[in-house]
């Protein structure tokens, strides 16, 4: 469960809880506190303290070995239980399209865990927001937008991520293949993690785990891998 974000106004308790929309900005201050007070210009800010909270434990490293869900247990909080950070079971069953959240069969629920692990590790070295563009997929719905008939999002295993706007130049892209290659690198084994570059300067990229290690296109991913290599 990610935590509040806590500020005194002229003696009023107030919290904002992070959220899709405003997460960027409560992981930059989400251990501060805020004291203000009111003067003739309005709300200043006068002075900032560390919240007596300690941090949260680092997320466990990726691995296919994933329980299965408890009994009444929500997605979000099976997600939340393995420690994702930067994204929420809302994102990953929103069909874009039809404008529907459609969840997979609890058995499912497992396979997306690592998927999710690699791509918070992602978000977490770029520093910036990175969307869901597509998650789980019904099989109706994968035809609709003419995925292919092997898909691993049929079988909640993938994820595309991309960049949002205002992180769509040169450098953002760079840096994004780059830091998805080096998890190929590191994981892909290990995984049996997949990825998927469409261009050679990529602000969509498809991650899956648990299928088998392989990448594609070759002709523009070939490069990413290549300068990513660390041995």
């Amino acid at each position: 469960m990610a935590k509040p974000l806590r500020w005194s106004m002229v003696g009023q308790s107030h919290t904002l809880r992070e959220t899709p929309k405003n997460r960027h900005n409560c992981a930059v201050a989400r251990y501060r506190q805020r004291i203000i007070r009111q003067l003739d210009d309005g709300w200043t800010v006068v002075e900032q303290e560390p919240v007596s909270e300690p941090d949260p434990p680092a997320p466990p490293a990726p691995s296919l070995d994933v329980r299965l869900p408890r009994p009444g247990e929500t997605y979000q909080e099976y997600l939340d239980s393995f420690g994702i950070k930067y994204f929420t079971a809302r994102e990953v069953t929103l069909l874009r399209r039809w404008g529907v959240v459609r969840e997979p069969m609890r058995a499912m629920w497992a396979a997306m865990v690592p998927t999710l692990q690699l791509a918070d590790m992602v978000r977490e070295e770029l520093g910036h927001p990175v969307a869901v563009g597509s998650g789980y997929r019904p099989a109706d719905y994968n035809t609709a937008v003419g995925g292919a008939t092997n898909s691993q999002h049929l079988h909640n295993r993938a994820v595309d991520l991309d960049l949002p706007t205002g992180f769509r130049d040169t450098s953002h892209r760079v840096a994004f293949a780059d830091a998805v290659g080096r998890l190929w690198h590191e994981y892909g084994d290990e995984l049996k993690m997949g990825i998927g570059v469409y261009e050679d300067n990529p602000r969509r990229i498809h991650i899956d785990t648990g299928y088998r290690a392989r990448f594609w296109e070759r002709e523009h991913a070939w490069p990413i891998l290549e300068r990513t290599k660390t041995r």
